[in-house]
């Protein structure tokens, strides 16, 4: 149960969609296992990534949906997360991809604390949402950031 915090997290704060340019196509990093590529529905696909089999290991999501806009996916984590009572350590606009994206990095404590930085970056047809989730107390993965540092290059 303690791998699926992280992804259980970002599910409960949003499902969200990309604006202004076409969908780009993540790579994460090659020495992350692939766990999950899924359609859970039409508007939308959803791929997980993991560290390795530890219950606390890093966790990397990206979901790419068509059912929402930018401004809706934006509105919808600061409501739900204003709803369950998680403080944003941080909201702001980074560039990613030649647009304007959002970032939020949230702190949730069920049992183990874990630091999530969700990205929104708008596209052509919806949103696309990478979710990086880890331990609290540990530094930010070097593959993962240049992995988004990659799909965020212009």
């Amino acid at each position: 149960m303690h791998c699926l915090r992280p992804v259980l997290a970002a599910a409960v704060l949003v499902a969200i969609p990309l604006a202004a340019s076409a969908a780009k196509t993540f790579v994460a990093p090659a020495s992350w296992n692939h766990l999950v590529t899924g359609t859970p529905g039409a508007a939308r696909t959803v791929d997980v990534w993991k560290m390795n089999n530890s219950p606390t290991s890093p966790v990397l999501n990206v979901i790419v949906d068509t059912s929402q806009s930018y401004a809706e996916a934006l509105t919808a984590v600061r409501t739900n997360a204003q709803s369950a009572g998680i403080k944003l350590i941080a909201d702001k606009d980074r560039p990613c991809a030649g647009v304007t994206a959002h970032e939020f990095d949230i702190e949730l404590d069920a049992g183990n604390k874990m630091l999530s930085t969700y990205t929104i970056i708008p596209n052509s047809k919806g949103i696309t949402r990478m979710t990086y989730s880890r331990p609290a107390d540990a530094p930010p993965n070097r593959d993962v950031q240049a992995a988004l540092d990659a799909f965020c290059s212009p």
